[in-house]
């Protein structure tokens, strides 16, 4: 996670949470409980009803949390395939860390192309 401290990983951070942190895991059981991480298709369904805007998924090959393949074919069959734009990173769960200037290239020529389409679509 950090040059400085090469030995704390996420794992070790959550393990630091646990032990240290009286509310992590209450915290952690009520999101997995009341967040929308399952069953969520017609939630999402009428999300992309409400706009045609393409959206980008970042996600890690060897994540053991949000499996890459899985999540790219559901929402790819939710959203369709043209609605979605996907980066799919050599990392983990700790991606947004380990990935950070891959992950910044990406999204600000993600951002980029997006706005030129939007300048495209608006001139028609």
């Amino acid at each position: 996670m950090s040059k400085r401290r090469p030995g704390v990983t996420i794992a070790n951070a959550v393990g630091w949470q646990v032990q240290n942190h009286d509310g992590f895991v209450k915290s952690y059981i009520s999101t997995m409980r009341y967040g929308p991480f399952s069953e969520q298709c017609e939630t999402w369904r009428r999300i992309s009803q409400w706009s045609s805007m393409l959206r980008c998924v970042i996600l890690g090959d060897s994540d053991p949390v949000i499996i890459s393949d899985e999540f790219t074919d559901d929402v790819k069959s939710i959203l369709g395939p043209a609605q979605v734009n996907f980066l799919i990173c050599g990392a983990g769960h700790d991606l947004p860390i380990t990935k950070s200037r891959e992950i910044l290239r990406h999204l600000v020529e993600f951002w980029d192309v997006r706005s030129k389409s939007d300048i495209d679509r608006s001139a028609t």
